[in-house]
């Protein structure tokens, strides 16, 4: 809910039921940040799901896993990342 008005989502049964991921590679531009979620199993992987974000709104989600009585709060998110396979990549766009 958004300025008190309700806001009614589709949830098609077909997301219903999630994907699973066990690892994750984010790639982002001024405009964007790209949220690949993996299925790593060797000797293969598959992308399971692809999210696709505005900077501001990635903010938001890095303050609601760093937020107060969150069960992720203090973690360093880099130091995770990090020491859990996920990578962070830079993509520079000619302008």
């Amino acid at each position: 809910m958004r300025g008190g008005q309700e806001i009614k989502v589709n949830f098609p049964p077909n997301l219903q039921g999630g994907v699973y991921s066990n690892n994750m590679v984010v790639t982002h531009t001024k405009e964007e940040f790209i949220l690949d979620f993996i299925m790593v199993a060797p000797p293969a992987g598959a992308v399971t799901a692809r999210v696709i974000v505005s900077p501001g709104h990635m903010k938001r989600i890095l303050a609601a896993l760093q937020g107060s009585g969150n069960t992720v709060s203090g973690l360093d998110m880099r130091h995770l990342w990090k020491t859990h396979g996920c990578q962070v990549y830079t993509l520079d766009k000619a302008s």
